[in-house]
């Protein structure tokens, strides 16, 4: 007899269609990027531990605080939004537009054409003429259209609106020019855009119009040199920076850095702070010709001689850069260390000096003074989250016991986070997770007498204890081999694994609900899956954690283990009634498992030919049509 095999062809181009997915939220217990939740409590001065892979707003701030001057209220203000009134626009006319238009050849391969003020200036000009003149009136009618012809070249084409018509108000007639003007500085017509707003009393229009001239194409210097006369005669204008930073990208990064520095100057913070980032990171400005910047090359590439730097200022904010890229071994870390150690609670700076003290104790093996530190900082009340679980990341790393191992391994988390974006703080009350190195030492270092003890223990939080409860349930059913009943149960539950999640469960609340990203029951562990086993375990434990996980990497993926069990315990115990049921499920294993291989292939055409060979005529049979 031949039996259909499902090929999952469509399944497979599939996943390449999506391979940028699936992306699913997780749990941030120690951002690296930026700070996220609380940023208000940064800015304030609450700085905890600065990581090189911050973005360099935040590291502006840092330097700030270790400088002395922390941000003032106004400063803290505009670097979190300034004012957010006008910030909620959403558009509810031209909702189809699409703002961006490609340019070919240019320096931009596409960019913003139409911005969203512009749609902001149009919904309200409307309203204010509907408001004046009346939705019915035919100049209302007439500018309506017109402004669908200028917002028509956004994304691309070359419309103009018709002339003002005879007998149009004057206020109408000016608009009308307006927008012509508009939809030629749209087409990307800037000389004629330039002249026709000058021509209705625009000058600053006008300068746009040379900024996009000078930039959009081509670097036109002379163009960009003739806004900045223009913008000049207008004030401080926030696009005055912009052609600065394109003209004179250094001398304007060092103006900014001054700007930035200066208390004195809080009005103009946020615009400061926006030309001097955009200039770093896309202007390839230098780094060098103001501290702050060489600071912050130093906090992110160690560049500069931090460590000499600290030694001619004694500066904690050298300090900070100096430790955060020394290494054990290096010439100086003792002198580093000992200037550490005199960091005080006090300081915006002690939980960065305190955290790579540490880690330059912990690489020397000097755990004994390593914990007491860490036992002095976690102390500490006033320390952001994020800092509290980074230094219990670094206290269970010198555990000495269980003991220890159930204190430290739980971690609150800060954020919940989709692909490197913050989607927002976590829970009021946010249950305590395992975090990556816990979760790797309970998969792959303690043994299952005393992950069962955890499982147990009232110290730790009951979502953790429910996790390792599973865990211990699952792992020991595999270590023996399992009853019939068990791998039945197994079988329905795809659910349980023989580890913890660090972080963020994603799977299905309910655990019998298979996971349609192939999250069910668990992959081979094989090779990738080494060691971690805690010092701190006697002998015999580290024995038996040895035995387990060697016996472990040794299993295939559980759709195949469970597959063949399933096979073995049907034809052991043909009168058992589920017996159907059971190889149903193994063949359904086998579509739906993690990490399926060509094993799993032959064990599901086992499964599947046994069943249709003892329970032909069944549910079960009819509900199985192909194996996997």
């Amino acid at each position: 007899m031949t039996f259909p095999r499902l090929v999952l062809a469509g399944a497979v181009s599939a996943l390449i269609v999506l391979s940028c997915g699936p992306f699913f939220p997780h749990a941030v217990f120690t951002p690296v990027s930026y700070p996220r939740f609380p940023e208000g409590e940064y800015v304030s001065g609450k700085i905890g531990i600065v990581w090189p892979t911050y973005w360099r707003r935040f590291l502006v701030v840092a330097w700030r605080s270790f400088e002395g001057r922390p941000l003032t209220a106004v400063e803290q203000k505009a670097f979190l939004g300034g004012d957010r009134a006008q910030q909620g626009f959403t558009r509810t006319m031209w909702k189809e537009v699409h703002p961006e238009r490609e340019v070919s050849g240019g320096t931009y391969h596409s960019f913003v054409n139409c911005g969203e003020d512009a749609f902001r200036r149009a919904e309200g000009k409307f309203a204010e003429l509907t408001k004046q003149l009346g939705e019915k009136h035919a100049g209302v009618a007439a500018w309506k259209k017109a402004q669908d012809v200028v917002f028509a070249n956004c994304s691309g084409g070359d419309q103009v609106p018709a002339a003002p018509e005879a007998g149009l108000p004057a206020a109408l007639v000016k608009e009308r020019k307006y927008q012509i003007a508009a939809a030629h500085f749209y087409a990307m017509r800037y000389e004629m855009a330039e002249r026709e707003f000058r021509e209705i009393g625009e000058p600053y229009l006008a300068a746009r119009c040379l900024i996009r001239q000078g930039t959009v194409v081509v670097q036109d210097r002379a163009a960009l040199e003739r806004a900045e006369q223009e913008l000049r005669k207008l004030g401080d204008s926030p696009l005055l920076g912009f052609v600065r930073a394109k003209l004179r990208p250094d001398e304007h990064r060092r103006e900014m850095a001054k700007r930035l520095n200066d208390p004195k100057l809080e009005a103009t913070f946020a615009q400061s702070l926006t030309d001097y980032t955009w200039m770093l990171d896309r202007e390839n400005a230098t780094f060098t010709g103001d501290e702050m910047t060489e600071w912050i090359a130093a906090v992110q590439a160690g560049s500069g001689e931090p460590g000499r730097r600290w030694r001619e200022s004694k500066k904690v904010a050298w300090l900070v850069a100096a430790l955060m890229h020394a290494k054990q071994g290096d010439s100086g870390v003792a002198e580093l260390l000992e200037a550490a150690r005199a960091v005080g609670p006090a300081s915006p700076a002690y939980a960065s000096v305190r955290y790579h003290r540490v880690r330059l104790l912990l690489a020397a093996k000097d755990q004994a003074t390593a914990r007491k530190e860490l036992d002095e900082a976690l102390a500490r009340k006033e320390l952001p989250l994020s800092a509290v679980n980074a230094f219990k990341a670094q206290r269970l790393e010198t555990a000495q016991g269980y003991a220890e191992w159930v204190a430290f391994a739980p971690r609150v988390p800060v954020a919940t986070e989709f692909e490197g974006e913050a989607m927002g703080e976590a829970a009021e009350k946010p249950e305590p997770l395992f975090d990556s190195d816990a979760a790797v030492q309970a998969n792959r270092g303690l043994p299952l007498s005393l992950l069962q003890k955890a499982a147990a223990d009232a110290k730790l939080p009951a979502g953790m204890r429910a996790q390792l409860e599973t865990a211990v349930r699952t792992r020991r059913i595999v270590l023996t081999g399992g009853t019939y009943e068990e791998i039945y149960t197994l079988l329905r539950t795809p659910a349980m694994q023989p580890y913890v999640t660090d972080g963020l469960d994603r799977r299905p609340d309910d655990p019998s609900e298979i996971d349609n990203y192939r999250d069910n029951w668990w992959c081979a562990w094989g090779e990738r899956e080494t060691p971690a086993i805690p010092e701190w375990l006697p002998a015999a434990a580290k024995a038996e954690a040895q035995r387990e996980l060697a016996a472990l990497r040794a299993m295939p993926s559980a759709a195949t283990w469970l597959a063949r069990r399933a096979a073995e315990l049907a034809q052991a115990t043909p009168g058992e009634a589920r017996n159907g049921e059971l190889l149903h499920l193994a063949v359904r294993a086998t579509r739906y498992g993690c990490g399926t291989d060509d094993s799993t292939s032959a064990a599901s055409r086992a499964a599947f030919r046994l069943l249709h060979k003892m329970y032909p005529k069944s549910e079960w049979a009819r509900k199985t049509p192909y194996y996997f």
